[in-house]
Parts: structure tokens; C-alpha cells; sequence
């Protein structure tokens, strides 16, 4: 992986779920729908910081 991408290896889908489900289930919803529409997981990560935030 790429210096720049590095930082982004400790993150899982996983993550993002637990994360999103903290805030309410439509939330969790959209994580869910973002990284459906990914070939991979890593594709979706900064869309779901995005949202998360």
C-alpha cells in the first residue's frame, strides 16, 4: 500500500457499521448501501468519514 494510503489499513467496514449504528439505524443504513456499491471496501471508506462526520 502506498504511504499515503497506510493510515487507511487499521479501518474495516466493520468500523464504519459500529460507528453509524451509534448514531441511529438510518445512518447505519447508508454505510451499509455505500459499501454495497464498492468493488472494494477501501473504495468506500472516505464517502463514510464523510458521512459519519
Amino acid at each position: 500500500m502506498p504511504k499515503d494510503h497506510q493510515h487507511y489499513a487499521g479501518w474495516s467496514e466493520a468500523r464504519f457499521r459500529s460507528s453509524a449504528a451509534a448514531i441511529g439505524l438510518n445512518t447505519e443504513g447508508i454505510i451499509v448501501a455505500v459499501m454495497a456499491n464498492r468493488k472494494y471496501p477501501e473504495q468506500g471508506f472516505r464517502s463514510c468519514l464523510g458521512i459519519l462526520s
